[in-house]
């Protein structure tokens, strides 16, 4: 297993690719929050960002992350 860290990058991206239309509507909130309301969802919805927080290191350990 790797150790690779993941970016919220690859977690927004990762909501958008593979997410319902809540979650692509949560990860376009997530693409143009500022840092105070980043935090804020990511407090809102913990069961959205590390289910796609798993799922973007799962691609990552795959090489189908973000280029």
């Amino acid at each position: 297993m790797t150790t690779e860290v993941v970016t919220k990058w690859a977690v927004i991206q990762a909501m958008h690719r593979y997410g319902g239309s809540f979650a692509q509507a949560i990860a376009d909130a997530f693409d143009r929050a500022d840092d105070n309301n980043f935090e804020r969802l990511k407090i809102a919805f913990p069961e959205l960002w590390d289910e796609y927080t798993d799922m973007a290191r799962i691609l990552a350990e795959q090489g189908r992350g973000p280029k």
